[in-house]
């Protein structure tokens, strides 16, 4: 099905079959992009959920210099845009890194739904928090890390989450950002990436291959590299009673 990944690994795990199979019957055709094509751009209308079934997407602000920054990243099984729960208009530009296929469902169906079932209230605001838990920790990142810190946290934050989806086997990340990227990612030079990515290496923390491809070869030594803490990720083992806006507790 495609929202097989949706929410697994999460706290409220995966959707029982019910909710499954009315998200899955909500969703709208499925749509392929090619690598680096954007989906969206920053003000342009948008009235639906985006669904991520494959790839990897980005999101980013360009200045009037045409400098880039990333403010976050989708991988499959996430809804890449909560901000359509209140804005029609978003205040920034979503596009593709290798390329990605997605589905989609309009905001009044996926609010419909959320009323009709409070199990998948749960998963879809769940899902939302975390998504704002990560902002919050793109900020800590790059506004008080160090820059080897603020790369080994990004790098040990995608594996994690990779990892909440079956997509991470321990070694490789299967999510392959340029040295660009990166540095876009962590508000610093490509230059300076290049550097941090050489200490990374000398330390034996990872290894960088060809096309953007990192292997963690120390994952301990990255993490205290990174001072990297999962909590905020809502892995399922920290889970709690939800009770809904509606009715009774779960």
């Amino acid at each position: 099905m495609l929202t097989d990944l949706f929410s697994k690994g999460r706290i409220g795990g995966a959707l029982g079959k019910s909710d499954r199979d009315c998200l899955e019957a909500s969703l709208g055709d499925v749509a392929s992009f090619g690598p680096r094509k954007t989906i969206i751009e920053r003000g342009e209308r948008a009235h639906k959920f985006y669904y991520l079934i494959e790839g990897v997407t980005l999101k980013y602000r360009d200045d009037k210099r045409g400098e880039r920054q990333i403010v976050g990243l989708n991988m499959p099984g996430d809804f890449i845009e909560y901000d359509t729960f209140v804005t029609d208009r978003l205040p920034y530009s979503i596009g593709t890194l290798d390329g990605a296929v997605v589905s989609s469902i309009p905001v009044a169906a996926m609010r419909d739904l959320m009323m009709r079932s409070s199990s998948l209230e749960k998963s879809i605001w769940t899902a939302s928090l975390l998504e704002a838990a990560v902002y919050r920790q793109w900020i800590i990142r790059v506004g008080s890390m160090r820059a080897e810190s603020r790369l080994a946290n990004l790098i040990c934050e995608l594996a994690a989450r990779a990892k909440m989806v079956g997509l991470f086997d321990g070694q490789h990340l299967p999510i392959r950002l340029l040295q660009r990227d990166y540095a876009e990612a962590c508000g610093i030079t490509s230059i300076h990436t290049n550097r941090v990515f050489r200490s990374l290496r000398e330390r034996g923390a990872l290894d960088v291959e060809d096309a953007g491809k990192v292997l963690i070869k120390n994952e301990a030594l990255l993490k205290r590299i990174a001072q990297f803490d999962s909590t905020y990720l809502y892995p399922a083992t920290n889970e709690k009673t939800f009770t809904p806006l509606f009715g009774k507790p779960l």
